[in-house]
């Protein structure tokens, strides 16, 4: 996993200058190098000529001849080459130290953030005239991706879908939020709708038409009503994290035993932690860790949430179960109004991050939230709290946005990359190896791919990155005072339900016969699937009847 810089503070202009005129230097001397090791290399190859025009003479053998001071013809050329390739290392060296000296101040360049976002709105500008053939364009790139990556695989694989087309995956989503949405303005000669390529929220707006229908559809199947209560594991669990990746580590952690218990501590899914320092000044600051989507029936990290906190409406993201449950959770932790909250979050978890920083900034006092595979290009964060997220190309999760992050002093994006293989030991800097993974290709939204992505751009000891760790680290210092870990549950009567294997609440199920539980459930499955399916039936119909004015 190799990782690229976008955003974060810069140095100074005297600064710069001075890591330029390292970074030319040791260009030059790369450069000098190279041609000792072309000289070593060049000789090497004379003294193997001259040795093949004296196949008689011993030291052309690599004979010694008695009573002879003797230079061994190949041993000499076997040492130049040798001495080449020594110099040559060196000159990788000093080039690599150039490279990464550049990229430790300079950090991604605006010309490619320019490049990527006319591909976007171009993608988009396509698909909001021509939605049925660029969706079909899309579904060929995606069976010739996955095609192609099975082959070199040897095995079927779908995720080379995925994996592969992330350069598309924006302009895409953004397109369909367009149509979806009804943003589009005819004009142009009545060719392209171009209304949304001027903003980047096509995606929220068509978000928040899915849960218009979607939430009270789910409100039927799971209820309303939201309990919180503080539960105990069975052992000391997290630790304090002093960096950002070690929270994120501590974010795997709790992922990973909410879903699947494998630590033994009893934790289970739509369980969040809230840890609180206290600080040499006796102030104190907390750290709240929200694992992502675990789609259980009662939970308020279900599969349906984050359409709604994907909203471009306010109040509706703010009443998005996850979003409330970590409300509820923090004011049952006791968090003041004016004592500093660190934020991280994994996919739901950081987009309902960047809905608390956002919508509920006059509440608490948000200093720094990080992100890992979540898209939140477009919500409002204000620019005095600072966002870290951690992406990869690869992973489609984080372009549901269908827009690229801000890239500002306080707002710092790293965007990873992977590849196969190992990562060669002798060029950390380059690219780290991806812990726990497969030998076929994987989804890239896991976090231990978001750890090695930010392990990665760590490495590059970039300003800017160093800047973020830094005020991140400031926040977390103090004294890990105590761990607490809040459940939330949704169900129909505001107390917990215990919920079946067919989604419905105990008491429900128990009333019902066997092939009745079955028919309310694929009733219920089938109201909410017609009403999405008619809302984008009336978008499309809607456009072309405009299209036809």
């Amino acid at each position: 996993m190799s990782a690229q810089i976008i955003g974060g503070p810069k140095m100074v202009s005297a600064d710069l200058d001075a890591f330029t005129a390292v970074a030319d230097s040791l260009e030059e001397i790369a450069a000098e190098l190279d041609i000792v090791a072309y000289a070593f290399r060049t000789e090497g190859t004379n003294i193997g000529c001259q040795a093949s025009v004296m196949p008689g003479c011993p030291a052309a053998l690599g004979v010694h001849a008695p009573g002879h001071e003797t230079v061994l013809y190949p041993a000499l050329a076997a040492e130049l080459q040798r001495q080449s390739e020594q110099y040559t290392v060196l000159v990788n060296r000093f080039r690599d130290c150039s490279q990464r000296l550049v990229e430790v101040y300079s950090g991604y360049s605006w010309a490619d953030r320019a490049a990527e976002r006319l591909i976007t709105e171009g993608i988009q500008l396509v698909f909001s005239k021509y939605p049925a053939q660029t969706s079909i364009a899309g579904l060929i790139l995606g069976v010739g991706t996955i095609t192609a990556g099975s082959i070199k695989e040897g095995s079927p694989n779908l995720l080379y879908g995925l994996t592969e087309t992330g350069w598309a995956q924006e302009g895409l989503l953004s397109g369909f939020g367009t149509v979806i949405s009804g943003k589009g303005l005819p004009t142009l000669g009545r060719k392209f709708a171009i209304g949304g390529i001027f903003s980047t929220d096509e995606v929220n707006e068509a978000a928040t038409s899915v849960s218009r229908l979607g939430a009270p559809a789910y409100d039927l199947f799971q209820g309303n009503a939201l309990t919180v209560e503080r539960v105990e594991p069975n052992m000391p669990f997290l630790d304090a994290p002093r960096t950002i990746e070690e929270a994120m580590r501590n974010l795997y952690l709790l992922g990973q035993e909410r879903l699947y218990g494998k630590d033994g501590t009893g934790l289970s899914y739509g369980t969040v932690a809230i840890q609180k320092f206290e600080n040499a000044d006796g102030s104190v600051s907390w750290l709240v860790t929200i694992p992502g989507t675990d789609g259980k029936p009662d939970s308020p990290f279900g599969w349906p949430q984050n359409a709604d906190l994907m909203s471009d409406e306010q109040e509706r993201r703010m009443n998005a179960d996850s979003a409330r449950m970590v409300m509820e959770a923090m004011e049952q932790a006791g968090i003041g109004a004016d004592e500093p909250v660190t934020l991280i979050g994994h996919s739901q978890g950081g987009i309902v991050s960047a809905v608390l920083a956002s919508d509920f900034k006059d509440r608490y006092n948000f200093q720094h939230v990080v992100t890992c595979g979540s898209p939140i290009a477009n919500h409002s964060i204000p620019k005095d709290t600072w966002v870290t997220s951690i992406e990869n190309q690869d992973e489609f999760v984080s372009k549901l946005d269908g827009a690229a992050n801000p890239a500002r002093d306080t707002w710092l994006t790293v965007r990873g990359d992977s590849s196969p293989g190992a990562a060669d030991p002798d060029r950390p800097f380059d690219a780290v190896t991806v812990e726990g993974t497969k030998e076929r290709r994987e989804l890239t939204h896991g976090m231990n791919y978001l750890i090695a992505a930010f392990q990665s751009a760590s490495a590059k000891g970039n300003f800017s990155l160093n800047a973020h760790e830094r005020h991140f680290g400031n926040l977390v210092s103090g004294k890990l005072k105590e761990t607490m870990y809040f459940r939330g549950r949704m169900s129909h009567s505001g107390q917990e339900e215990a919920y079946t294997a067919t989604g419905l609440p105990r008491q429900m199920s128990d009333s019902l016969s066997e092939q009745s539980r079955e028919r309310v459930q694929s009733q219920m499955m089938d109201t909410a699937g017609n009403a999405v399916k008619d809302a984008i039936k009336d978008r499309l119909k809607g456009g072309l009847r405009m299209k036809g004015k």
